[in-house]
């Protein structure tokens, strides 16, 4: 016995009972859920953010900003968000860079404001 499936594949079947099951699991089929990144709730709104390559998924506002408060921090000199442990710069107040091109940059940019 032989069907298709959603995708257009044809499927094989050792009995008309395997065939049903196969036909009542394809009706009820739905999209995985998601879950919140923060809160592990089950996510109804598309709220989503993208950091290393990796997608984070989150059921709201709120527990995007509290992700983004614990997790991600903007570079000093660029800009730039990053979730990695950010490279420090002592000064009279730290300064967080996401990268060591950022470091050189920004110490550049320092130091020719100390030579005026």
């Amino acid at each position: 016995m032989a069907a298709v499936d959603i995708k257009g594949t044809m499927k094989d079947f050792c009995s008309p009972a395997c065939l049903l099951s196969f036909k009542s699991d394809a009706g009820s089929t739905q999209a995985p859920q998601r879950l919140c990144s923060r809160c592990n709730a089950a996510c109804t709104t598309l709220c989503q953010l993208t950091l290393n390559e990796s997608v984070h998924t989150f059921c709201g506002n709120s527990c995007l900003g509290d992700f983004r408060r614990d997790n991600v921090a903007d570079c000093e000199h660029c800009g730039a968000a990053f979730c990695h442990e950010p490279l420090k710069l002592k000064l009279e107040e730290d300064k967080s860079v996401c990268s060591q091109e950022c470091l050189d940059r920004l110490k550049e940019v320092l130091r020719s404001h100390r030579e005026r």
